[in-house]
This record gives structure tokens, sequence and C-alpha cells, in this order.
């Protein structure tokens, strides 16, 4: 049996009719670029993240310069980011201009708040707060907040994976914590652009129109082209296609919540660290993640196996070469240095089977089998 990771191509051919009627009615009225399509995302958007104002982009990774730009940060100043992440958290930070101060992570893959508060400086300028996996840890993000407050840092919400989670306390969704927020709808994600696109997302108005004027070179209202600005506009037929899709979110989020469950429930009893959270509505199960020791061979016997697990992230940021400059970083940064060792995401997406399911909980649990437990192999983070 083979066990896709991603359910793209699944999606696509359920949904294909439906897709081609909205593809048909963008080809109908021929605005290919800032139509109404993308109004109407960006309203639907804007209402199920309870912001008043949302911004669609080419891509999360434009959103979250679009943000450090509109929070002021420019050369000489420094974000905070987290040391375990995807590398567009930190290179916008780069592209901005400013320094990356890399801080360790909870064994969750949150920001630590203990690193945080030891980081902050006089140059820092902003956060950048990820929600990894699609964990929205609303008490660890509550004490990132604390301190935040304490010295006026705003925090820039990266929820690119974690579109639908609400915290377990405020139940506010993922998307309303941050000054701004960021969400990806890359082909990856829960809500998947067949192309790229984002999301910038505020509750002020004129970072708002900042953030529209940065996305079409800088153009303002008037037609007045009066700062540097970017191509960054979201494609009519990608809108159309993912306002079909956001009305699919409840559905094939709680699908991935049953999947999860059904994973820890079959996996308690092994030794590996699994997904923990109080309420399973915090976690959209983007990545389903687990750590466990000889990961090298876990990978390799799972493949040939037929499961198509993948590593999220086998590298911490500060090892990679764009940011060679920070990488005694990498240093007080235990937990992401562990679970870029230890880390093996399982297939976990709305159009896996129940066959499948039970294929991959057969394969994994056979991983710890008696004749199999004995090998002394060190964990592999290449």
């Amino acid at each position: 049996m083979e066990v896709p990771f991603f359910g793209l191509k699944r999606e696509s051919a359920a949904l294909r009719e439906d897709l081609l009627r909205g593809f048909s009615r963008v080809l109908d009225h021929g605005q290919v670029l800032q139509s109404e399509e993308v109004e109407e995302f960006e309203s639907k958007v804007a209402k199920m993240t309870q912001r008043r104002f949302a911004v669609a982009t080419n891509s999360c990774t434009d959103s979250l310069y679009f943000a450090l730009k509109t929070a002021g940060v420019s050369v000489g100043d420094e974000v905070i980011v987290p040391a375990f992440s995807f590398i567009a958290t930190a290179s916008c930070v780069l592209r901005a201009g400013a320094t990356p101060k890399f801080v360790d992570v909870t064994t969750q893959g949150n920001i630590h708040a203990g690193s945080l508060r030891h980081a902050v400086s006089e140059r820092t300028k902003a956060i950048i707060y990820v929600h990894m996996f699609g964990f929205v840890d609303e008490k660890n993000f509550n004490q990132i907040k604390s301190t935040a407050d304490q010295y006026q840092i705003p925090i820039i919400e990266d929820c690119a994976q974690a579109f639908g989670s609400v915290g377990a306390i405020s139940r506010a969704p993922a998307g309303s914590f941050g000054e701004i927020s960021c969400i990806s709808f890359d082909p990856t994600k829960v809500i998947s652009a067949l192309g790229s696109g984002g999301v910038f997302l505020t509750n002020v108005e004129d970072q708002a129109t900042y953030a529209r004027k940065l996305r079409y070179h800088g153009k303002d209202q008037s037609g007045v082209f009066e700062t540097l600005g970017f191509n960054s506009q979201m494609p009519a037929t990608t809108a159309a296609s993912l306002i079909l899709k956001l009305e699919n979110d409840c559905e094939w989020r709680a699908r991935r919540q049953e999947i999860a469950k059904t994973y820890i429930d079959n996996f308690r009893d092994l030794p590996v660290k699994l997904p923990v959270v109080e309420d399973i509505e915090s976690h959209n199960y983007h990545k389903f993640v687990v750590l466990l020791e000889q990961r090298a061979k876990a990978y390799e016997r799972l493949r040939q196996s037929g499961v198509q697990v993948m590593i999220h992230y086998r590298d911490p940021l500060p090892s990679h070469k764009t940011f060679s400059e920070y990488k005694d970083q990498l240093l007080i940064c235990e937990n992401a240095r562990t679970m870029s060792a230890t880390c093996l995401s399982l297939p976990c997406h709305a159009f896996l089977t129940d066959d499948e399911i039970a294929y991959v909980i057969k394969k994994f649990r056979a991983l710890f089998e008696k004749n199999t437990s004995n090998s002394k192999e060190a964990p592999n983070g290449n």
C-alpha cells in the first residue's frame, strides 16, 4: 500500500467540477487581478479570523515581510524569531535589513517564554510568533505577550500553519492574536491554493492601507505610486479556488483531528513524544509530528513500506547557510536542536482512508517490536 503524505491530488479530484466553474467565471469576466473574487476571499478570511481587515498577497512570505515593514522594522533593528521553523519565518527579517535573534522553543515547537525574555534588547523591534504545526498554545502565547507588552514590542503572528485552530482559553481563532497576523495558503497548507497565496491581517486601517500599497508597486488609492512597493497580487483564479475550499474547512479539519486522535490513542504506549494539547480544537493538525530516537531508521523503514513520512524540520534555522552569521545562537537552543534531530511527520490529511490510517498505525508500531528495538543508532538530524 502507498499512503500519500499530501492530499492535494485527491482534494483536486473531489472538487474538480466546482473548481472549473469558479475558473470559468473568472474567464467570463476577464478581470484576472484585483477582482471581486479577491475581495470576497479577503472578506471571508477576515470574518473567520475575527479581523477588521484582510489583505490578500501572493504568499505568506510576502505578508510577513509586509508586516515587518508596517511595524517599522529596518536596518539595525532586531527581530526575535524561533530557532525551529520554516525558513520564511526568519528570511523575511533579513529581507527587511534587520537582524534575526533566534530563541529556543518549547517541546511543542512554539517560542519558549524564558528564552524570549533573555533575548529582548533595546534594538528589539518585533517578535515573530509561530503556531508550530498548527498548535495554538494560548497559555504560552499569553506569557510571550506579557513580555512583549512590558517592553512595548509588537507581536507578528505567523499562523501560516494554524488556520482554523483556536485558543483553548479564549476560543479566539489563529490570526487574531498578533498586532499583525499572516496566513499561508501554500499548496501544502490546510487550505491550499493552486499555486501560492497569503493573507495579511490587522485591525488597524492604516496598516491595511499600507499593506495594499506594498502588494501593488506602492500605489495609493488615488493612483499615485508614493512608496517603493512590490508585485504581490493574488490572482482571481487563486481566490476563486480558495473561496470554494474555505467552505470545506470545518469538515476537513474535523477529519484531521479524528486521524490525529486515532494516532495518539494507538501510540500512547510507544517510546515517542506525541503532540500534547488540552483541547483538540487548539490544533488543526496541519502536521502530525512525533519525536523519536533512531529517526533515520524509522524514516527509511516507513518509506520502504509505502508510508510517505517527511521531516519538518531537519535543521534548526541558525544552522542554515543563510543564517551562518548567527550560528552561535544555536548553542542556547537545546529544544530546537532536539526537535530537528528527532522529529518525524506522519500522513495526516482529510483524504486518507480508514484502511490507510490503519496501515500507518501498523507500520509505525512495527518499528518498536522486539526484533527492531535493540539498535543503538543515534538520532539523525541530517
